[in-house]
């Protein structure tokens, strides 16, 4: 008999029945893997563990002091008052919110709960929008459930995404959230390191409470990590638009200011952006400046990244060669680095003054609308117009730039002493000892007196034209002109050089060097000429190598020669 002939090893029969046996396969593989581990009988016993209870993947659910929690195990052992499960998943609703756990055990002992570490946490809203999460990283107890009331066990790292208050906030073993959801540290030290770069970076505090998300609470003793320095002070608080510190504060800059205020705050920005600046009141600090101490002290100041906005009373004294210069205004921006929240034509490294600030130094003074100085040079430039004071006088200009030491004046400048008297030019260069009027001409005035000249140098009482001079001054009976190369002037005469001329009514006086001699009221009671006189007019005419004129008032001149003389005329000898 022979046996039943097999099908050939091409036959579709064999191909069929292949891939019936790897679908049934797949199909039962795919039901144990849905069925999952076998589950354990409950066993009860009357000893804790003797044999006690044991199961696999369950839920347990739990109401707990103004909440519920639910946790999903992997494994349960124990008993009712001694409970250990592995593999924990859970969420705990209360009223802040829904919060989610994974931890790898837990246990239930004298109805209190520990959740191992490594452990996770994250809180949401009741839309489903997560705003925080946590961990603690190290094995063993992490975290104690007991009478509502959590413990940390580890060191708490919770990140913070609600509102405004972005940021990790780092809290030391034992710190609790107690019933009402406040978190709470009483000891070892809590820190907030910002999410981003802003004006506040981080803070620091030996206690806290706060409420989950951190938008409202209360830190002592409290150090802030501030953008260019650090702010410390004994309380601050927070609440949903800003970090208040409500009592006197110390801080240190990083360029060099040290200070004081009354009091400060930072408000909070729109969610997810950065702080962007710190505000002050009683702003004073004081730092070590280029030449000696500075000090600066205003009624309110804003701390940005880019640098400092100081509002109200502002006065920033400086050592200028020794001796103070303080400049004073209602305004004064000082950037350190980029930012929005200072003017962009403010260059890096320099400060400006707005709302006419006052600059002064000894007995000297200049006020603008605005000021900027470089201050790694200490050059200054004004915006016009400009008013300077001095114990001399007054003068207007357009714009100036310069240093206390010597200063450079756009005009038109209109200058008037104290003395009497008055100076136009279209340029001034001012320092310490002397006044230098440029023009086309610049001009100087005083009662009958009015002198002109590309160059007019004031220096006390003192004037000089080193580069020409035409004008006139009062005579007894009419004004007298003159021209010349040089002039040097005083209260008692003028000194005239280099192709002198003076006339008179009805005559002519040209020399080499010619002495104008004034009287009272500063009228002109005697000429003296040299180097070889020339006398035209109704005095006569002559040549000679130097000349006397007296004008007395109401009254011919009486005219005296010296040295040899060619002419003709009325003359004394």
């Amino acid at each position: 008999m022979n046996a039943w002939p097999l099908p050939g090893n091409r036959d579709p029969r064999w191909r069929m029945l292949g891939w019936v046996c790897i679908a049934a396969g797949l199909g039962f593989t795919g039901l144990f893997m849905l069925q999952g581990p076998k589950r354990l009988k409950g066993l009860t016993g009357t000893g804790l563990f003797d044999p006690g209870m044991a199961g696999t993947r369950g839920t347990l659910t739990e109401a707990l002091s103004g909440g519920r929690m639910t946790l999903n195990y992997r494994t349960l052992e124990g008993t009712e008052q001694d409970m250990r499960l592995k593999g924990v998943t859970g969420q705990l609703l209360d009223s802040t919110g829904l919060w989610h756990l994974k931890a790898p055990a837990a246990q239930r002992l004298d109805q209190a709960w520990t959740l191992n570490g490594p452990l996770d946490l994250d809180l949401v809203d009741g839309q489903g929008k997560e705003l925080g999460s946590g961990r603690m990283e190290g094995d063993g107890a992490a975290m104690l459930w007991k009478d509502g009331i959590w413990t940390g066990l580890q060191p708490l790292v919770w990140t913070s995404r609600q509102g405004s208050g972005s940021g990790d906030w780092h809290l030391p073993s034992e710190w609790t959230r107690q019933p009402d959801g406040r978190f709470v540290v009483t000891q070892g030290g809590v820190r907030w390191i910002a999410a981003g770069p802003g004006a506040l970076k981080a803070m620091e505090a030996a206690r806290l409470w706060a409420t989950p998300g951190f938008e409202t609470g209360h830190l002592e003793d409290a150090i802030a990590t501030l953008s260019g320095g650090v702010a410390r002070a004994s309380v601050a608080d927070l609440d949903a638009t800003t970090v208040r510190w409500p009592a006197p504060l110390s801080f240190t800059r990083d360029d060099g200011w040290k200070g004081t205020a009354t009091g400060g705050e930072a408000p909070r920005p729109a969610p997810g952006a950065p702080f962007q600046r710190v505000e002050l009141k009683g702003f004073h600090a004081e730092r070590r400046g280029v030449e000696g101490p500075e000090q600066l002290d205003a009624l309110g100041a804003r701390w940005t990244e880019a640098g400092l906005r100081l509002e109200g009373s502002v006065a920033w004294t400086q050592t200028y060669q020794g001796a103070p210069l303080k400049l004073q205004g209602p305004v004064v921006l000082m950037r350190n680095a980029p930012g929005g929240d200072l003017p962009k034509e403010l260059p890096v490294g320099h400060a400006a003054a707005e709302g006419h600030p006052v600059l002064t130094w000894g007995d000297r003074s200049l006020t603008a609308p605005r000021m900027d100085v470089d201050r790694s040079t200490r050059r200054w430039k004004l915006d016009g117009p400009v008013l300077g004071r001095s114990q001399e006088g007054t003068f207007t200009g357009q714009s100036a730039q310069g240093s206390p030491a010597a200063w450079v004046v756009a005009g038109p400048v209109n200058l008037s002493l104290v003395s009497g008297g008055h100076l136009r030019g279209n340029q001034l260069l001012w320092d310490a000892g002397a006044w230098t009027l440029l023009g086309n001409p610049a001009t100087w005035t005083r009662l009958r007196e009015r002198l002109s000249g590309p160059r007019i140098v004031r220096r006390g009482e003192q004037l000089d034209f080193p580069e020409g001079l035409q004008g006139a001054e009062a005579g007894p009976d009419g004004d007298l002109t003159v021209r010349a190369a040089q002039g040097h002037g005083d209260e008692a005469s003028l000194k005239l050089s280099g192709g002198v001329a003076c006339v008179g009514p009805g005559w002519r006086v040209e020399a080499p060097t010619v002495t104008v001699v004034f009287g009272p009221g500063r009228v002109v009671k005697a000429i003296h000429a040299s180097g070889g006189a020339t006398l035209k007019g109704k005095y006569g005419e002559g040549k000679g190598e130097a000349l006397d004129m007296t004008l007395p008032a109401n009254a011919p001149a009486l005219v005296r020669w010296q040295g040899r003389v060619r002419g003709e005329g009325e003359t004394s000898w």
